[in-house]
């Protein structure tokens, strides 16, 4: 019995700091960075038609946040994001790697977010499927 009594006043030595049952929690994430990507704008975007905007590249793993608005609420845009490269031709022929895309009828503005999207060089399109010609502005 004496070596199991050393043993707990050596712990007791060794611990003085320890105060009973209380947990020290552990320290919170690190909150997410938020990076723009791309922004701009454009006009004449016609009924039945569309826009391919110009490619853009992201560098890390992430989360991409798309939001396409327009001018008129009774218009309805969808928003497409394909690998690069697609040009127009081989986006209405469905031959591009499509990552994502957002067709609500009703939303305005119209988002898209993607989870885990890799690095790499991505294409937005946007097609008014409303009634009259549109402008629209875009975040990425």
């Amino acid at each position: 019995m004496r070596r199991g009594s050393m043993a707990a006043g050596v712990l007791a030595a060794l611990l003085p700091g320890c105060g009973g049952d209380s947990v020290s929690a552990p320290p919170p994430p690190p909150a997410p960075v938020t990076e723009l990507i791309v922004q701009g704008s454009f006009s004449g975007v016609t009924p039945g038609g569309g826009v391919a905007l110009a490619p853009f590249s992201t560098s890390r793993m992430g989360t991409l946040r798309i939001t396409v608005d327009w001018t008129f609420a009774s218009n309805n845009m969808d928003v497409a994001l394909v690998r690069a490269p697609c040009d127009p031709p081989q986006f209405l022929a469905l031959t591009c790697a499509i990552v994502g895309v957002s067709e609500s009828p009703t939303a305005k503005p119209e988002i898209l977010t993607l989870p885990n999207t890799v690095s790499a060089t991505y294409r937005l399109f946007v097609s008014n499927r409303g009634t009259t010609d549109e402008s629209i502005s875009y975040r990425v």
